[in-house]
């Protein structure tokens, strides 16, 4: 029953039906991102696991829909449309923001008693205790604001220097970059949840330092990997990170 559920959900997108599934990967994209990221994991990974990437508003196919400035906000409507899909295992992976969405998510179910992810996947992303840069980016003027795009290498150049696409991906970026900026982390237990850490050995956004002081956020198995590549590794070294969720997920089912 949940199978058609997703299908028709606005909140899960590229998603492919797998009838040898034990496991379900929700994953959760980076800011000014959409679902459509992780559209070719399902190909990627193996039968026992199948992928629900999350689609957020103001994006993609729901582009006409009012974004999100409040992470809080976000992870409140995400419990109302994806607790009828956690009817079987599931897993949490997110990138940057989306990494910052994975943690909050599981804090927020733990809390409420809900059903738990099995294995918490947060990429890309310092942990929220470690010290805030805090740069503030939804506030930048328009100039400034595309030079830091510009840095972080994750926008195509052609879709950056067109002055028409970016006012159009600007509001929205503005909506995402407000949420990782005005996020407060509240200290609590830490979860009974495995978690994996992957970081960009060439990534000037996140060290290795604070990408370990996720371990102080769980009470159980932690593990830590550094890949090739800047802040978007997950692109750049896509089936190697495939290859290690992999292996995690199927040790655990």
């Amino acid at each position: 029953m949940s199978n058609n559920l997703i299908s028709s959900s606005p909140w899960i997108t590229n998603y492919k039906y797998n009838p040898y599934s034990k496991v379900r990967l929700f994953c959760f994209p980076y800011a000014g991102a959409g679902a459509s990221i992780f559209r070719t994991w399902a190909d990627l990974l193996p039968k026992e696991i199948e992928v629900c990437p999350v689609q957020f508003p103001g994006r993609e196919n729901r582009f006409l829909e009012e974004p999100f400035t409040n992470l809080n906000n976000l992870i409140d409507e995400l419990i109302n449309h994806l607790i009828p899909f956690f009817d079987k295992p599931f897993v949490f992976y997110g990138h940057s923001l989306g990494s910052l969405v994975a943690f909050t998510l599981a804090n927020k179910l733990k809390e409420e008693n809900l059903a738990l992810p099995i294995l918490l996947f947060l990429s890309g992303k310092d942990s929220p205790q470690a010290v805030k840069k805090n740069k503030n980016l939804y506030k930048l003027p328009q100039g400034e604001l595309l030079e830091e795009l510009g840095r972080l290498n994750g926008t195509p150049n052609e879709i950056l220097n067109n002055i028409e696409m970016m006012e159009l991906l600007l509001p929205l970026i503005r909506a995402d970059f407000s949420m990782h900026d005005t996020y407060v982390y509240k200290p609590s237990s830490p979860l009974s949840i495995p978690i994996s850490v992957f970081g960009g050995i060439d990534d000037h956004d996140t060290s290795y330092e604070n990408l370990l002081k996720w371990k102080e956020l769980t009470n159980k198995e932690f593990s830590i990997r550094m890949l090739p590549g800047d802040h978007f590794f997950l692109e750049s070294e896509r089936e190697k990170l495939i290859e290690h969720i992999s292996k995690d997920i199927l040790k655990e089912i």
